[in-house]
């Protein structure tokens, strides 16, 4: 089904070649006894072949659960990985590892749950997800892969039901009328199923798979020209989607996949090195993974806040820069370098990368919230600040953005408008303590 999010960790096509790749049960065996293990060595990336990069995945999964074997982070790493090297039945066993450690580790579920619908079990993967998500009602993902299997396993009227009842208001609401429409897609009700994607492309006009939904839709209920209209709005959003990387074929295509998936095993390590607080592990195995992945955002960003958090300007600017080639429209990225700005106390450079974010995206409130905190933070016109938090309102009416706006009020001295700002984000989170306590200090000026 188009609309939905892959729920399958494709087979992968990473290990081709029958010989020295085929793939083979492996199990990670931790001995309490062993020493420490000394930082490995990594070559050059260029200089290693698929069964090279296979196995520096596997010794970082290993050095991962030495280091900490009452993790059950670093064992999901191991579990991940046999999963996309195709040893599920090791990966489940890996995950009931994770769960004997710390029965709450919900992220379990969420593997074991992936690796049952690889299976075509969809009745199993609901169970995992409805695990999920009683541990964790809130979590939109959760709510959304437990719809979706639902919608997989053939038990539309369930997720219907589910996406129509109260626990799913905290799902983004695009998202919710995208899993509504494709189960009123499946039952054959269309006109339902029309509004539905309608209701979605009203909020996100670019969204191609909205755009095939509805054309199947229109197809059914023998609308031609609309059904047309919207193939070539799929087709049109499709190819702008496309990122400009073409496939290589072959050999150099499963060298690319394959040192993504080593990186990705080295990003989850040095998040785990982090954890535990070993800063320098952390960041070396983040830049290895950045070495291995040319065009990985999530690294980057995580090595540019690492590097603002230890104040290591040059670094993080270089991160951003990386970014930027990466993606060159992505407002969060200008977000981004304006923090580090900020927190550099550059207050110009910093608002310049800020009001550059709202040109990139100015039906967002992010460029706009970040500017006004930024004039909080420094002190500036009050209310210019305040004129931002209104904007960010404007483009969502958030609880956040409500209380950013009471902020500003309280700066300028407006009681009554922050009283009203406040009330506002007190409505969307009643049980907001911080919330709460600015209300109180603002009714007691009040009196």
């Amino acid at each position: 089904m188009r609309g939905s999010r892959r729920l399958v960790y494709a087979a992968s096509a990473l290990i081709v070649l029958a010989g020295a790749l085929a793939l083979v049960r492996w199990q990670v065996r931790v001995r309490r006894s062993e020493p420490d293990l000394v930082p490995v060595a990594w070559r050059a990336v260029d200089q290693l072949d698929l069964a090279e990069l296979r196995e520096e995945a596997l010794d970082s999964a290993r050095r991962l659960v030495r280091a900490f074997p009452d993790s059950p982070h670093a064992w999901l790493v191991t579990a991940k990985l046999q999963s996309r090297l195709g040893a599920t039945a090791d990966s489940m066993n890996t995950c009931r590892r994770c769960l004997d450690i710390d029965p709450q580790f919900w992220a379990a579920y969420h593997q074991m749950a992936s690796i049952a619908i690889g299976r075509g079990e969809y009745g199993e993967a609901e169970n995992y997800y409805r695990k999920l998500v009683a541990g964790d009602p809130s979590s939109e993902e959760a709510l959304t892969l437990l719809a979706e299997t639902l919608i997989h396993g053939g038990k539309l009227d369930e997720a219907i039901a589910l996406l129509e009842s109260s626990q799913a208001h905290g799902l983004a609401e695009t998202a919710r009328q995208m899993l509504l429409g494709q189960a009123y897609l499946e039952l054959q009700k269309y006109e339902q199923a029309k509004e539905c994607f309608t209701s979605v492309l009203a909020a996100a006009p670019k969204y191609p798979d909205a755009w095939y939904a509805l054309g199947n839709a229109c197809t059914r209920l023998g609308d031609a020209d609309q059904a047309k209209y919207c193939r070539e709005q799929f087709d049109r959003f499709k190819t702008a989607s496309k990122s400009a990387y073409t496939d290589p074929g072959g050999v150099r295509r499963d060298l690319d996949s394959m040192r993504a998936l080593v990186a990705t095993v080295h990003q989850s390590a040095g998040r785990e090195h982090l954890r535990h607080g070993d800063t320098a592990e952390a960041e070396r195995y983040w830049r290895r993974a950045a070495e291995l992945s040319p065009d990985d955002q999530d690294v980057r960003r995580a090595l540019a806040l690492f590097y603002r958090a230890a104040e290591r300007w040059p670094e993080a600017f270089q991160m951003v820069a990386e970014l930027r080639r990466i993606a060159p429209d992505q407002a969060r990225h200008a977000i981004l370098a304006g923090s580090i700005h900020a927190q550099a106390g550059q207050f110009d450079e910093a608002a310049e990368a800020y009001r550059e974010a709202t040109r990139m995206a100015p039906t967002s409130s992010a460029g706009f919230a970040a500017l006004a905190h930024l004039y909080l933070l420094f002190d500036r016109s009050p209310t210019e600040a305040a004129d931002l938090a209104r904007q960010a309102v404007a483009c969502e009416p958030t609880p956040p953005n409500y209380f950013l706006l009471a902020q500003t009020l309280i700066r300028l001295k407006d009681p009554t408008g922050a009283r009203a700002a406040i009330e506002q984000a007190i409505r969307g989170d009643p049980h907001n303590q911080q919330y709460q306590s600015v209300y109180q200090s603002i009714l007691a000026g009040l009196r």
